[in-house]
């Protein structure tokens, strides 16, 4: 199935396709893509047609690409969270200089300044949901700067040295 044809699917129903991503994930795509196979789940608990409605996006599922599967759990299904109990919250800004991973709201900086052979580390916090953490900054040598001799005197400045950057 194509994304669209796989996100309408899923629009159509969360909770069925949701059971039966699940499926897939238990049984196994090689399985739930034999002709003869059908999830008989929930006994009476769920009418035919629901029934037929997971059995159907099941098999659309398993004979859909995996990377347009998790483009659609990615982007078109509810966000997964339990509160922070095992699965830690997330923001849809993820690593935004100076934004919030959890609320998405603007950080503020505690002042302190971390540096070592990796870079630099700054402390945050979240004024709106109280989160904590730090920013990490990879630092690059420019040049020396205001040096001086032994007794303190000024060296004239230099022309910095240009180096030609490697593109990969």
């Amino acid at each position: 199935m194509t994304y669209n044809e796989l996100r309408n699917l899923c629009h159509k129903n969360e909770v069925a396709f949701r059971i039966a991503l699940q499926n897939c994930m238990v049984q196994g795509l090689d399985t739930v893509r034999d002709k003869d196979f059908s999830i008989n789940i929930g006994g009476n608990l769920f009418n035919d047609d629901f029934k037929a409605e997971i059995n159907k996006a099941a098999k659309c599922i398993a004979e859909t690409p995996s990377h347009v599967v998790l483009a659609i759990i990615q982007r078109e299904m509810a966000p997964v969270s339990d509160g922070g109990e095992t699965i830690p919250p997330l923001h849809e800004y993820g690593d935004e200089e100076g934004i919030c991973p959890v609320c998405g709201s603007e950080v503020e900086y505690n002042g302190d300044h971390h540096i070592d052979d990796e870079g630099t580390t700054v402390s945050w916090h979240c004024p709106e949901c109280g989160a904590t953490g730090k920013s990490g900054y990879k630092c690059a040598f420019t040049g020396h700067y205001d040096v001086c001799d032994e007794a303190g005197k000024p060296l004239p400045q230099r022309k910095p040295v240009t180096h030609n950057n490697i593109i990969f």
